[in-house]
């Protein structure tokens, strides 16, 4: 089978172990680079093309079988997926983002197919979700200036519900075959422990394939009991830890805590996070195509109380208004999931551009310094001088 290889990071271990698999008569014949604009192809090793997904998509589809998705950065690789979909190419493989975070041989077992621990593959006889984001607590211990999810102006009127969650869970069940990345974050998902174990076991009962990650600062990592992390190991669940400059002081403890259970553990961006980022504008643009294209943010989806939203922001973005008295949030944005017929309708929504799309200027984008001294400002989330 010839595939297109779909990279926007370090994929040479992948070409590697394709080389040293070449028996099982799987070959790489295109690269597709998404970071690329490029409108020329370029001849490697082995004659190997490479090109930008553009002009794959409006010139080589038909030099390929089917198509591998190697990155690492997952925000574009739902609506790339129903790209290729589109361009009729129903061979694809993902792998899920632990396999490549950490290099894993995804080839290990390999029988005429992928182990589907590894590699997931679309059917398509209904539609999937790439990543899906949802809150066991809403309340944070550390309240970071300029937090995506605006945890620290928080307005939610109640704290998120596990029998609403389960039924939310079963529901996308129906609706779809898959959910390939389950987050459950918060606020800090480890100050309500019981709870959190109760929404990592609901996601691992519906989404046995899943990757299910529980995202944490890790301040709280020395203090919570072992078993809450025998739990995690049990079900299959990962940490996925977001290391801050407070967490950096106790690191030593928290990955001695991490060992000790034997739980997989990834930490975000491999290092410290010194650097936010914000990119909401109070005047609307015309950039929702570019955004919808380019924002990480934009296969990484957010269900909460029966309502699929596109990103999170969108579906927070309710505190900045209640906190500072701007009018940027939309309660019609997100799609209700007991009120559609099927997952399709749901998805092609969620591969669009979004209401707030238009008052996101990630071209002028700003970078800022973490912070949590608590003086929220509405310029921790609004650019002005755009």
């Amino acid at each position: 089978m010839k595939l297109g290889l779909l990279i926007n990071e370090n994929y040479q271990y992948v070409l590697e172990l394709f080389d040293k698999y070449r028996d099982t008569g799987l070959i790489i014949t295109v690269i597709i680079d998404r970071d690329n604009l490029n409108e020329k192809i370029e001849i490697l090793d082995n004659n190997i093309i490479k090109c930008s997904l553009k002009y794959f998509l409006m010139n080589m589809t038909s030099l390929v079988d089917g198509i591998f998705i190697v990155t690492k950065q997952v925000g574009f690789v739902q609506n790339d997926c129903l790209s290729f979909y589109k361009a009729g190419i129903k061979n694809i493989f993902i792998p899920y983002p632990i396999v490549i975070e950490q290099k894993k041989d995804f080839f290990e077992g390999y029988n005429g197919m992928f182990s589907d621990k590894y590699i997931y593959r679309p059917s398509f006889t209904k539609p999937f979700i790439f990543r899906l984001e949802t809150h066991s607590v809403d309340k944070c211990n550390l309240n970071c200036n300029g937090c995506n999810n605006m945890t620290p102006i928080d307005s939610y009127e109640n704290e998120p519900n596990c029998d609403t969650f389960e039924s939310d869970i079963c529901r996308l069940h129906d609706l779809f075959e898959n959910i390939c990345i389950i987050g459950i974050q918060g606020g800090e998902p480890l100050l309500d422990i019981e709870k959190t174990l109760k929404f990592a076991k609901i996601a691992r009962n519906y989404f046995p394939l899943s990757d299910i990650r529980v995202l944490t600062n890790g301040l709280l990592v020395p203090k919570t009991p072992k078993y809450f992390f025998d739990e995690l190991v049990k079900n299959n669940i990962t940490i996925h830890l977001s290391v801050y400059k407070p967490t950096e002081k106790i690191m030593a403890q928290v990955i001695s805590k991490f060992n000790e259970s034997k739980i997989n553990y990834y930490i975000a961006g491999g290092g410290r996070k010194d650097i936010f980022y914000k990119r909401l504008t109070l005047k609307a643009n015309n950039d929702e195509i570019y955004n919808n294209y380019n924002c990480i943010s934009t296969n990484t989806h957010y269900i909460r109380d029966g309502i699929i939203w596109k990103c999170p922001s969108s579906a927070l973005v309710k505190n900045i208004d209640n906190k500072f008295k701007t009018n940027l949030y939309n309660k019609f944005g997100g799609t209700n999931i007991y009120d559609v017929e099927n997952g399709w309708i749901i998805l092609n929504k969620l591969c669009s551009p979004c209401y707030l799309c238009k008052n996101c200027s990630l071209k002028n984008r700003k970078s800022f310094e973490w912070s949590n001294d608590k003086e929220h400002k509405l310029s921790d989330w609004i650019i002005f001088d755009v």
